[in-house]
């Protein structure tokens, strides 16, 4: 699952099947985006820097709408990836001790 919050993007790992890799694959995509990303300048030349955060740990999904029906995510795990986002370095994958603990 991914979708965007704010000018972020989030991916959730492990749905709407379980994945015992969830965390790897997870991480593993965040370091993929980190290498993809210093082949785009900005218009001054200056280099694209993003940051990225990844964590493990319940959350709800489903299906919410009546006439447009959307995959959504909720919970503290939600919340708690986002601000291993945003309270990163640019550049870096930022990792949460439950993360750390399962591709260890």
């Amino acid at each position: 699952k991914i979708k965007t919050i704010g000018d972020c993007y989030m991916g959730a790992g492990g749905l709407p099947e379980p994945d015992v890799l969830h965390a790897h694959k997870v991480c593993r995509f965040g370091l993929q985006m980190l290498e993809a990303v210093q082949q785009f300048h900005d218009d001054q030349n200056n280099p694209i820097r993003i940051r990225a955060g990844a964590h493990s740990g319940p959350c709800v999904a489903g299906v919410i709408g009546l006439k447009k029906f959307t995959y959504d995510v909720w919970g503290d795990a939600v919340n708690t990836a986002s601000r291993m986002e945003s309270h990163g370095e640019p550049m870096r994958l930022h990792v949460s001790a439950s993360t750390a603990s399962l591709v260890s």
